[in-house]
């Protein structure tokens, strides 16, 4: 398409140029298309560092390049010809952990946070250290700052606290009790058994009252600057100001730790960024997977409760009846919760008939399914939902599909299927079977066994089908578990259910691995953020199609971790670093050969590995690691079981039998 188009392109660049109109709409649409993103490879390694590099920040032009090192050094390069142009002995006394040029400054000051809880301010001109900051008590983690507030930057720090900075003021540090400049505290609402720690924060470049905060637990808040007053660590308030949480829904369990399967792991969110527009929040959320919210819309998460689906003999049919005969219009799926359906006057408009191109996503979905490649399936049913179609028969076959693969969260996005499938289509009864062992599977076992008495109540013909016995005998079988467990810990906090308001996902990448460093990051890449990309412990880094979820490439982008990924501002260029001492430089190139090219071509099998990497033991994780570099892995899908059906067009061969390894997040280990 764009090839297409490059004699009308030219003309505009030529008109708008002699105009003085060339505008950043232009340059944004020719800054990443996927022409471009799959000719990605290697373009050169800047070498100049002595360990690790763990951050990296382009200066507004996109003509200097910093990087911050365990080796106390950071440099700046020259992106074009490769070579350093400065480099500075930081003063810092521990690992570099985020670098910040100083807007509006002409790429002369630039800030350094570190492990030694100390920020730097530097100036190129002078090769020099201009100011020394230690208000903090413990390591910091990241800074941000924004051209719209040039003289103001905010840092993160294991600490607990946000502070904030001005560089027009004279700050003389005492100790990090005395300093008057937190912002925001959450060491004073720690909700579990060890301290809250910030690990990183973004400022929204469009809406710079805006700031994103993720700690060492599953929720990044959201807070209004405005609202906020700086003051000592003892007495900052922040309730205020705090306007949301977001989280994967699963996840939305607050306690001493998420809960399955008798195993305790928190997760952490490593990195949060803003989308260039400013709509949107990325987060990479550590022993999980990289989560896509909606800034401005809240998307309530999924709660069912018994009540839900109590009803009467009588009216068994009527709850189906209110989802199909009444009118309603604009509505938002991703605001209805289940109650919102039952109670609502709720109708959705489908067509039954699926486009030729949909219609042929969907049978090669199909038949992937039938071949126990679920990813795959999932691949092409997430392509004909990018169609603009709504149909009930691909989302309950996505469920389908997400029951059978068994990642980490696709429990809880076969749950969201199945309640848009019912919603489109209330009579169908696979949804209904499929919400049931969600609910199964999540442990709300009452849940799932009223939704069950439901289900036969409301089809009579398949309440003595076997999926069904089967189905209520797993259901029963793990509720008589979960009292022996219950009764064997007395001691349990019953808060492991209870949730806090918070905004759910609205897209979500998986296949990388993020576990062993909590400095990981994921970031948009294209000024239209039409890409996802997120570096993992395997040493390749990610990149997703953002619209469809799918996973495009896998690249190599480290002999051991891919920490670090920052696109160049206006151009097709990417820079990644991780635990070797190189800076890495990406670029669209000729195709290379077999034997140069970084693109892993097994994808499907790196992203079954790395699920099972973010699930192990560390010993696990060391022989896993020595398999992977050996390249003996292979995927086996063969443990899921079967309760298959009839084999029809609605992909019935429901592999959804399911203590899968699902729902697993684990705690990020710090680097």
């Amino acid at each position: 398409m764009i090839g297409n188009q490059v004699s009308n392109f030219l003309r505009q660049r030529e008109c708008q140029s002699v105009t003085g109109t060339f505008n950043r709409t232009f340059e944004r649409s020719l800054h990443v298309f996927p022409s471009l993103a799959n000719r990605l490879e290697l373009e050169t390694e800047l070498e100049g560092h002595r360990g690790c590099v763990n951050c990296l920040e382009w200066n507004d032009d996109g003509s200097l390049l910093a990087s911050g090192s365990d080796d106390l050094k950071f440099i700046l390069w020259d992106p074009l010809r490769h070579k350093q142009v400065w480099s500075l002995n930081s003063g810092h006394v521990g690992n570099i952990f985020s670098v910040k040029f100083v807007p509006n400054s002409r790429n002369s000051l630039v800030l350094s946070g570190a492990a030694d809880n100390k920020i730097k301010l530097h100036s190129v001109k002078y090769s020099s250290t201009q100011q020394t900051f230690r208000c903090h008590t413990n390591r910091v983690k990241r800074l941000a700052n924004t051209a719209s507030m040039p003289y103001l930057f905010w840092s993160a720090s294991e600490d607990g606290t946000v502070r904030q900075f001005d560089l027009r003021e004279n700050h003389t540090c005492q100790d990090g009790q005395s300093c008057s400049n937190v912002l925001i505290n959450v060491a004073n609402r720690a909700i579990r058994d060890y301290p809250s720690e910030v690990k990183c924060l973004d400022v929204n470049s469009m809406r710079p009252e805006l700031l994103a905060v993720g700690c060492n637990d599953q929720y990044v808040r959201l807070y209004d600057t405005r609202m906020l007053k700086v003051g000592p660590k003892s007495t900052s308030e922040t309730v205020k100001g705090y306007i949301r949480s977001f989280t994967a829904g699963h996840l939305n369990k607050q306690g001493s730790g998420i809960r399955y399967n008798i195993v305790q792991r928190p997760v952490t969110v490593t990195y949060t960024t803003f989308s260039p527009n400013g709509q949107e929040l990325l987060a990479n959320l550590g022993g999980e997977q990289v989560y896509l919210f909606d800034v401005f819309q809240e998307v309530r998460p999924l709660k069912f409760t018994v009540d839900d689906f109590q009803m009467s003999t009588s009216n068994s049919c009527h709850f189906i009846s209110q989802l199909t005969n009444h009118e309603s219009s604009n509505i938002n799926m991703d605001k209805l919760s289940f109650t919102d359906l039952k109670h609502k006057k709720v109708k959705l408009n489908h067509s039954s008939v699926l486009p030729a191109r949909a219609e042929s996503l969907k049978i090669r979905g199909n038949d992937a399914y039938n071949c126990k490649m679920f990813n795959l399936a999932i691949q092409y049913y997430n392509l004909a939902l990018s169609l603009g179609v709504d149909n009930p028969l691909l989302y309950s076959n996505r469920a389908a599909a997400y029951l059978c693969r068994g990642w980490d969260g696709d429990v809880y996005a076969a749950l969201r299927d199945c309640q848009m499938s019912l919603s489109l289509d209330p009579n169908h009864f696979k949804s209904w079977t499929r919400l049931s062992r969600c609910l199964n599977n999540l442990r709300y076992y009452k849940e799932s066994l009223a939704c069950l008495d439901y289900i036969k109540s409301c089809f009579p013909r398949f309440a003595n089908e076997d999926p069904v016995k089967s189905l209520e005998s797993e259901i029963k079988n793990g509720m008589a578990n979960a009292e022996r467990e219950r009764s064997r810990n007395q001691s349990e906090d019953n808060q492991s259910r209870h949730s806090v308001a918070c905004s759910d996902f609205k897209m979500r990448y998986c296949g990388h691995c993020n576990t062993t460093t909590d400095i990981k990051e994921a970031n948009f890449f294209g000024a239209n953020s039409q890409f996802i990309m997120a570096g993992s412990d395997d040493g390749s880094f990610f990149i997703w199609d953002r619209e469809t979820a799918n996973l495009l490439h896998v690249l190599r982008g480290d002999e051991s971790i891919v920490n670090c990924l920052q696109p160049h501002p206006s151009v097709c260029v990417l820079a990644t670093s991780g635990i070797d001492h190189v800076i890495r430089l990406w670029s669209p190139r000729l195709p290379p050969t077999d034997q140069e090219s970084r693109h892993c071509q097994d994808i499907d099998s790196i992203s079954s590995t790395n699920q099972r990497r973010m699930n192990a033991d560390p010993l696990d994780i060391m022989l896993l690691n020595v398999i992977y570099r050996r390249g003996n892995f292979s995927n086996n899908n063969d443990d899921n079981n079967n309760d298959n059906d009839d084999n029809t067009d609605d992909n019935d061969n429901d592999n959804s039998n399911s203590n899968n390894r699902s729902e697993h997040p684990i705690h990020c280990r710090t680097s």
